[in-house]
């Protein structure tokens, strides 16, 4: 990992106030000090490939996106300029690539997602008091940003825009290297893409970028797997499946990294609107008879006469044959099937639809009635609220933690930041050879961290209670892990 510190005073002639939409608005200078600390706000964001553009009079052409749109093309050629300029210098010192910049009031961060192709995030710092003790003076909190957060948010970009619209070079290669159908492509989903970004929200959970897994016993799981046989069984046309209950991952026949992507995708976006369509629609109801589609993503109706295909198509990368699938969802209470059919020229029939709809409906409210009947017998113990915990595993890429349940307070927020500088620390003693580690931090707050790390696992827990031994919040920390890692061996 490369990171340049440089003094403000270099980059001032691209240091330029930008009006943004409503939810990229930048906070003006003269009112910071008049508030409370702002937040993390981007800047602007960006995509080029170094290929295009190298005569003169033509650098324009390797822009491939840029956010705000209506910035002035000598802005966009000087950041992208900059930016080259930046990666060619830190080239001469290290081999791995510049992962980000750090000035007084912005941080700048990179990624080369394919080659020749870098995608390039910038972040106003919050401005706020220099302590919560002394109100005089106030000054930009470079340290409350952990750049490790803003790194995996620019990687989630790039995952979330390959699921739709496939790899960049591809898109290129397809149309005999013009960039017209891969701007449009860009422009069409990162506009929509960056309303939705909340930068202030993101935490080592996005640096994990992980998936919930719902443990069930042997019985219960195996359930669930024969019920998904049976669905690609009865359904050839199926190609892969994805099953989660309330939003944890019960089984999947993908890789991790495509799981992940999709897992987000649906968690994220695609059930948090479902819920509120069917909800306006049941308020907007005269009626009590409406009737709710069952499909997340499909016809609105398995009734119309008149269909349109709204299937989104997904592009999945971890597979013997990588390509474009339809993603149909399904959901019957807190139940939700993901299933992956190949991508043709004809789009799917409303025959198939309602053919799902029948043999999946049944079904899957059975197995809801077996998966709550074993967690009402095995319920999960609920720790103190002054305690929280993250847990990720880097082979599967499972996750469990009680981190953004009571988030909000500054003590609270430091806390998180201080899990990622822990993360960050076993990530360096790893590159260094060692697997197996446990690390306690006290904070000038009296609060503790703990750290653990093996077997590929790590564990981090946030300790909230002041005046405790070392030995008081070692048990703390064993209670924690006898209680929510059960079976998991944490050898340090």
């Amino acid at each position: 990992m490369s990171v340049l510190r440089f003094s403000s005073a270099i980059f001032e002639t691209c240091d330029v106030h930008y009006v943004f939409d409503p939810a990229f608005r930048r906070l003006e200078d003269e009112s910071m000090t008049q508030r409370q600390p702002s937040k993390v706000s981007p800047k602007n964001f960006f995509i080029y490939n170094v290929c295009y553009g190298e005569t003169e009079g033509q650098e324009e052409e390797k822009i491939l996106f840029f956010h705000p749109r209506d910035t002035n093309v000598d802005v966009k050629m000087r950041e992208v300029g900059l930016s080259e300029a930046i990666v060619k210098f830190a080239e001469n010192f290290d081999a791995a690539e510049c992962d980000a910049v750090h000035t007084k009031k912005t941080r700048k961060l990179f990624l080369q997602p394919e080659p020749n192709f870098w995608m390039i995030m910038t972040i106003h710092l919050p401005f706020g008091p220099r302590s919560s003790e002394v109100l005089e003076g106030s000054d930009y909190l470079g340290g409350d940003v952990e750049t490790a957060v803003y790194q995996a948010v620019l990687k989630q970009a790039y995952s979330t825009a390959r699921l739709f619209i496939g790899p960049f070079q591809s898109i290129l290669d397809a149309n005999n290297g013009d960039t017209t159908v891969l701007k449009k492509k860009l422009d069409d989903f990162f506009k929509r893409y960056l309303l939705d970004l909340r930068l202030a929200d993101c935490d080592i959970l996005n640096v994990f970028d992980g998936v919930q897994f719902l443990p069930l016993d042997r019985t219960t799981f195996l359930r669930s797997q024969c019920f998904v046989n049976l669905v690609e069984a009865t359904f050839p046309v199926v190609s892969h499946s994805l099953l989660m209950y309330d939003g944890n991952l019960v089984w999947s026949g993908l890789n991790p990294e495509d799981v992940k992507v999709v897992y987000r995708y649906v968690c994220n976006s695609l059930l948090p609107k479902h819920l509120k369509a069917n909800y306006l629609a049941k308020m907007g109801s005269s009626g009590s008879n409406v009737r709710l589609t069952r499909f997340v993503t499909g016809p609105d109706s398995l009734v119309d006469l008149v269909y349109s295909d709204k299937t989104p198509k997904v592009y999945l990368d971890k597979i013997q044959r990588p390509g474009f699938f339809h993603l149909v969802v399904y959901k019957v209470h807190d139940l939700v099937i993901c299933l992956f059919l190949p991508k043709n020229k004809d789009p799917l029939r409303l025959e198939l639809y309602r053919q799902l709809d029948v043999f999946l409906n049944e079904r899957m409210s059975e197995l809801i009635t077996e998966i709550k009947s074993y967690r009402k017998s095995a319920p999960e113990q609920t720790e103190a609220p002054d305690t929280r915990y993250v847990y990720f595993n880097t082979m599967n890429l499972a996750t469990k933690d009680s981190l953004r349940e009571r988030k909000g307070n500054p003590s609270s927020d430091a806390l998180v930041r201080a899990l990622v500088r822990l993360h960050n620390h076993n990530v360096n003693l790893s590159k260094e050879g060692c697997l197996s580690s446990e690390t306690f931090m006290r904070m000038s707050t009296d609060h503790w961290v703990i750290g653990r790390m093996s077997n590929f696992r790590q564990f981090y827990i946030a300790v909230e209670r002041k005046k405790l031994s070392l030995q008081e919040v070692d048990d703390v920390a064993k209670r924690i892990c006898e209680n929510k890692l059960k079976g998991i061996f944490f050898h340090v």
